[in-house]
């Protein structure tokens, strides 16, 4: 959002650039909307600035126009879900025992969660308390279930909210 002091009306251009780049990559100009959607795949996972630059040149002649800009702080875009290592399950005379392994390349490790047979959600303890870095064991300990063949999955979640998966039949 952008304000001018004379009402004059603002043209936008909207910029990129990765935190390793040096030079901006315009991702659209000469725009009057004050806001923008940008498609969820159009960058990679990683971290960028952006900037807006604002002028009212649409209302004033050229030597009159003034222009300004705003640059964000580093934006992480994460769109890929952690790797998820689902150890097999055990069954003991204490009940099921599960146990995951999950690592995030860019985001902390937030949640995990272990469904049986498809059945609801449950979560996950941490093995160390807290979920808070980007590599993470869970583990739970759930009833035994009846004999036959079973489906367990589990989903883990980053900071982002991507969520990777993981199963594993037991018989």
């Amino acid at each position: 959002q952008a304000d001018d002091p004379d009402n004059d009306r603002l043209v936008y251009t909207l910029q990129v650039r990765g935190e390793d780049e040096r030079e901006w990559k315009t991702l659209k100009q000469e725009f009057t909307d004050n806001t923008f959607s940008l498609e969820a795949d159009a960058l990679a996972d990683g971290r960028y600035r952006f900037r807006v630059i604002a002028s009212d040149r649409l209302s004033n002649p050229p030597s009159q126009a003034r222009e300004s800009d705003l640059e964000s702080p580093p934006v992480l875009l994460d769109q890929t879900p952690p790797r998820v290592t689902l150890a097999a399950p055990r069954v003991t005379a204490q009940g099921l025992e599960i146990e995951v392994d999950a690592e995030d390349a860019l985001s902390p490790v937030r949640r995990a969660e272990v469904s049986l047979d498809a059945g609801p959600w449950r979560a996950m303890e941490c093995t160390d308390g807290v979920a808070d870095s980007r590599h993470e064991r869970f583990a739970v300990r759930l009833p035994a279930p009846s004999p036959g063949e079973h489906l367990v999955t589990v989903r883990v979640y980053d900071a982002s909210g991507n969520a990777g998966l993981a199963r594993h039949t037991i018989r």
